[in-house]
């Protein structure tokens, strides 16, 4: 059963105000509230959103080259930049395609790659 947010933390911090109460679908009686109902339903939507911060962060993440994209996939790389200080940092899209990656405009191998991201799906129609 989805919980509506706002119903349960307008719950959680009433204060027993008779106002307050007229609405609430925990309230039982005047002043009193359905406290089990209440906390299960708050324990429900907390676990629903940590679930839903874990599935984010795993999409943000980026993957070690050791764990390689899909066959011909389009990828975001992650490499060291050459230049005279090893602090720069450098993204590009790629080609990822017999265990390598391409630069996609001129075919040519990336080399020095420890990390990779997929692409977001492209907009649907109409976005």
């Amino acid at each position: 059963m989805e919980h509506d947010v706002e119903q349960v933390v307008k719950a959680l911090r009433c204060n027993k105000n008779k106002e307050e109460c007229k609405e609430c679908r925990y309230q039982r009686a005047v002043y009193y509230c359905d406290d089990i109902k209440l906390r299960k339903d708050a324990a429900d939507l907390l676990t629903a959103q940590q679930k839903r911060i874990e599935e984010l962060e795993e999409k943000r993440r980026w993957i070690p080259v050791e764990e390689p994209p899909k066959k011909n996939q389009q990828v975001l790389i992650y490499m060291p930049r050459i230049g005279p200080d090893d602090l720069w940092r450098e993204r590009r899209e790629a080609w990822f395609k017999d265990g390598k990656f391409y630069i996609p405009a001129t075919g040519e191998e990336f080399f020095g790659i420890t990390k990779w991201h997929p692409l977001p799906a492209p907009p649907e129609k109409g976005e």
